[in-house]
């Protein structure tokens, strides 16, 4: 059976969804990808987790994904995400399976020039949240502003990779003193599994915060991740000839495997 984990992971990731980092990275890749020009990419269609299909992914004919199939060890109907693009947005949502009754959520992000607006739903909580891009159309700010309470992150790149993220929360009552947090990343030069997955940045990045709690990147694979300088987690790599393979964090591994386009 597939390891509780996975739901576990899943879960309370989601239900902390308004307290939790948003994690973007670049969207540079090379010039010719993403099936332009006629030239052959490597999807990433599923990974398993600890010898159990955990995620099955489904793409357009643009290289964006339409679909990402959670599986669970107590239930044989996946939980879903689906994600669909307009000119300028993009909707993804999550469906649970049909034990997880009313606890499904959505998001918005619609693009205007530099600046994108989150409208997010979970657990009937209605947030609207703000990203900056840069010049590159990376972000380099997330702001979260609710009724009770303002989060600020903001992002640091080198390569093309986030390599630092600042993190402060203000409760407007002013019942506890702000909170300031720090986490830093460091990466390998492979490519990573949504290398050449051209959902925008802005949104698949907030996917993989949430699923695979920032584990997985997109330009190059995340090597090691470090909170406030005192907390640090390693990862082991392993690779089929430029994309990773396997990812172990001493406890758990995964494995992927890809579809050629």
């Amino acid at each position: 059976m597939k390891n509780l984990n996975i739901f576990l992971k899943t879960f309370f990731f989601l239900a902390a969804l308004s307290a939790t980092a948003v994690v973007f990275n670049s969207c540079e890749k090379d010039d010719n990808d993403g099936g332009n020009g006629g030239t052959s990419v490597k999807l990433l269609e599923s990974i398993s987790y600890d010898g159990e299909l955990s995620h099955k992914f489904e793409y357009d004919n643009e290289n964006r994904i339409t679909k990402v199939l959670v599986y669970y060890d107590f239930t044989d109907i996946p939980g879903i995400y689906t994600f669909i693009y307009d000119d300028n947005s993009v909707s993804m949502s999550f469906e649970y399976p049909p034990i997880f009754a009313n606890d499904d959520f959505w998001e918005t992000y619609t693009k205007n020039g530099n600046i994108i607006t989150v409208t997010k739903s979970f657990f009937s909580a209605n947030t609207i949240a703000t990203i900056e891009l840069d010049a590159e159309e990376k972000p380099v700010k997330y702001i979260v502003d609710s009724d009770s309470y303002m989060q600020t992150y903001t992002y640091e790149y080198t390569n093309g990779n986030l390599v630092k993220q600042d993190f402060e929360e203000v409760r407007k009552d002013m019942s506890i003193p702000a909170f300031p947090a720090f986490t830093t990343f460091t990466y390998d030069n492979k490519k990573s599994p949504f290398y050449y997955c051209k959902t925008p940045s802005w949104c698949l990045d907030s996917f993989l915060s949430w699923a695979f709690r920032s584990e997985i990147s997109i330009k190059n694979n995340v090597k090691s991740i470090t909170w406030n300088d005192n907390i640090r987690r390693i990862f082991t790599l392993s690779y089929d000839g430029d994309f990773l393979k396997s990812w172990n964090d001493g406890i758990y591994t995964r494995i992927f495997t890809y579809i050629t386009k």
